[in-house]
C-alpha cells in the first residue's frame, strides 16, 4: 500500500500546511533533508501552487474523521478542597461524542479551568474561522 517514503512525505506536507509554512521554509527543509537546490525549488513552487488545495485536503480529512455528534456541559464550583486555594474554583466539564468512522464513536471527557476554557474556545474559534476560510 503505502512505503514509509510515502507517509513521511504525506506528515512533512501536513506539517507544512497545518503551520502555515511559507515555500521558502518548505524549500529550506527539503533542502536540509539532502534534496538538491533544483529539486527543492521545484517542490516548493508546486506546493505554493497547491496550498489551497492542500489545505482543503488536510482539514476535511480530519473534520471527517474526527466529527463532533454530540457535546455535553456543565459548570461547576469547587466548595471544599484538602487545598484551601482550591475551593471556589470554577470548571467546566466536556462531554463530546466523536465519529471515529467506520461507525465507531468515540466518548471524550474533559474538565477545564476557566483560563483552560477560555483558551479552547479561542481555538475552537480559529478553527472555525480557517473553515470558512477554505468554504
Amino acid at each position: 500500500m503505502y512505503n514509509q517514503n510515502d507517509r513521511n512525505i504525506f506528515y512533512f506536507f501536513k506539517g507544512a500546511v497545518k503551520y502555515h509554512l511559507t515555500p521558502t521554509h518548505v524549500k529550506e527543509d527539503l533542502v536540509n533533508f539532502r534534496l538538491s537546490e533544483e529539486q527543492a525549488e521545484n517542490i516548493a513552487s508546486k506546493y505554493k501552487l497547491n496550498f489551497i488545495g492542500l489545505s482543503r485536503t488536510f482539514v476535511g480529512n480530519t473534520l471527517t474523521i474526527n466529527q463532533v455528534l454530540d457535546m455535553q456541559w456543565r459548570f461547576g464550583v469547587t466548595t471544599a478542597s484538602s487545598e484551601s486555594k482550591k475551593a471556589g474554583n470554577t470548571f467546566l466539564q466536556l462531554k463530546l461524542v466523536l465519529d471515529q468512522g467506520n461507525d465507531k464513536k468515540e466518548d471524550v471527557h474533559m474538565e477545564l479551568s476557566l483560563p483552560q476554557f477560555y483558551q479552547f474556545l479561542r481555538q475552537m474559534e480559529q478553527a472555525k474561522s480557517s473553515l470558512e476560510y477554505f468554504n
